[in-house]
Parts: structure tokens; C-alpha cells; sequence
């Protein structure tokens, strides 16, 4: 459980920092 619990971990923090990068891009073109 340990290894796929730090995966899935790892896939959330990919996964909410691709989202902030998108949305920086965003505010950019955006603004």
C-alpha cells in the first residue's frame, strides 16, 4: 500500500501543479 499510496500522492501534486500552471497561463492571456 505504501508504494501506491506515494504514487497516487505523486500523480495529485503532478495534478495540481499542471492545474496552476494552467491557470497562470490563463491569467496571462487572459490579462
Amino acid at each position: 500500500r505504501p508504494r501506491v499510496n506515494g504514487s497516487w500522492f505523486r500523480f495529485a501534486i503532478l495534478g495540481v501543479a499542471s492545474s496552476s500552471a494552467i491557470a497562470v497561463m490563463i491569467k496571462e492571456v487572459a490579462f
